[in-house]
């Protein structure tokens, strides 16, 4: 069987604002899709609460067989470029 699939690298910094709005939507598009979606979160040394909030949101969808999501924690921002290189 073919299965279509999706990686994203989502690199973030500082983002606590728009963490519950990108994991809504992210919910309702997974729901909807029939893509095999790995996604890895880069969280690039952030100093607000961004790091839980995407912890907690990640336990949320690990119900969702259709995807495999991680992330990782720098110790300080080095940048997008240098994130996703990490």
């Amino acid at each position: 069987m073919f299965y279509q699939e999706i990686s994203l690298i989502i690199p973030f910094y500082n983002e606590k604002k728009r963490i519950i709005f990108f994991f809504q939507n992210l919910k309702n598009y997974i729901k909807s899709s029939s893509l095999v979606i790995e996604i890895i979160m880069i969280n690039d040394g952030s100093e607000d609460d961004s790091g839980e909030m995407v912890t907690h949101y990640i336990k949320e969808l690990l119900t969702y067989n259709n995807l495999s999501i991680k992330k990782f924690d720098l110790n300080r921002n080095m940048g997008k470029g240098a994130a996703i290189k990490k």
